[in-house]
């Protein structure tokens, strides 16, 4: 979804997907993701990367879980 306000929800989400896939930045990465729970924090899709990134990333397993179950309870 290009084309969002880089300040926006979706835009912050798009911004972390580029860090992370492109720009292989993963701190750039989790900071825009930590702006868009903080944006949104009723929104799945940002814990829901979070999740991934804590466990592909990091290999923090816990960190992943506590991340993906508060995306579920919150419908993603």
């Amino acid at each position: 979804t290009s084309g969002n306000a880089a300040n926006s929800y979706d835009g912050l989400i798009d911004q972390a997907v580029d860090f992370y896939d492109n720009k292989k930045d993963k701190p750039g990465a989790l900071a825009a993701l930590q702006k868009a729970v903080a944006l949104a924090p009723t929104s799945p899709r940002a814990y829901q990367l979070i999740g991934y990134m804590s466990l592909y990333g990091n290999q923090n397993f816990a960190d992943a879980e506590n991340n993906w179950r508060k995306a579920i309870e919150l419908g993603g």
